[in-house]
């Protein structure tokens, strides 16, 4: 599959962009009320249900990049579980005066740590910024979420920006890019790096390459030609307002000039 949206994203811009009427709506809202069920609901299953036709089930999902229902069903079971990772609720429910303390003490503590980042380092990354045409950014959605700030200015810049989050394609990319070509992979606590990217492809992709993280013991890091460490040790607990923070550093920097 050669996209960089999840499953759930394709469904939803579906159901948005499309006549409440018109067939791929009503199969885009048939997929997106049982996303719940599709590993145990078949293709003729749920043709049955909304009386529809299997063909055209297939058809629609043929329009969102995918093969089959089978390799479209696989990829939203995935994406949900990333996604329901990510959003998880409390263990313990706390009082809310309680809670939003919390939050500000966890961005004053992001920010007081993004302070200590090396200034050079930070400079000389957005040197590259400016030098390349062709930007790659890859991370999971919630980093490549965080980054799209910079990446909406860089395309304003005149720039070829991505914002990658689909593993099989970072991955596919990694033998396409070439020595013209900035990659910047952003690794809060290197489980997404762990768990999708292909360190081999990584360590033989021609383009510069440029780690982001928050831990000092990331793995793989002689693989990029540079690694910046913009919040030492902080854990995913703060990790990504930490990421916020930095990104609005280096989006300043950048047209700063």
């Amino acid at each position: 599959m050669n996209d960089n949206k999840r499953a759930f994203q394709k469904i939803l811009n579906a159901i948005n962009n499309a006549s409440a009427q018109s067939g791929d709506t009503i199969i885009a809202n048939a997929l997106y009320t049982n996303r719940d069920k599709l590993d145990e609901l078949s293709l003729e299953a749920l043709a049955n249900k909304y009386y529809v036709s299997q063909a055209s089930i297939s058809r629609f999902i043929k329009k969102l990049g995918y093969k089959s229902y089978s390799s479209f069903r696989k990829d939203l079971i995935r994406s949900m579980t990333e996604l329901e990772y990510f959003h998880r609720p409390a263990k313990e429910k706390s009082d809310p005066e309680q809670i939003c303390s919390q939050v500000t003490d966890d961005i004053v503590s992001a920010v007081t740590k993004v302070k200590d980042t090396d200034l050079n380092q930070m400079v000389h990354a957005v040197k590259l910024l400016h030098e390349y045409k062709n930007i790659y950014f890859f991370g999971s959605e919630l980093s490549v979420a965080i980054v799209t700030l910079l990446n909406h200015m860089l395309i304003a810049e005149g720039k070829n920006s991505y914002n990658i989050l689909s593993g099989s394609y970072q991955n596919e990319l990694l033998d396409k890019l070439t020595d013209k070509d900035l990659l910047v992979c952003i690794s809060i606590e290197q489980r997404w790096y762990q768990t999708q990217m292909d360190t081999k492809k990584l360590e033989n992709c021609k383009a510069y390459k440029m780690l982001w993280t928050c831990d000092r013991l990331h793995r793989d890091v002689n693989i990029f030609d540079e690694a910046i460490l913009f919040a030492k040790d902080v854990g995913s607990e703060i990790g990504y307002n930490s990421l916020m923070s930095f990104v609005m550093m280096i989006y300043r920097l950048y047209l700063n000039g």
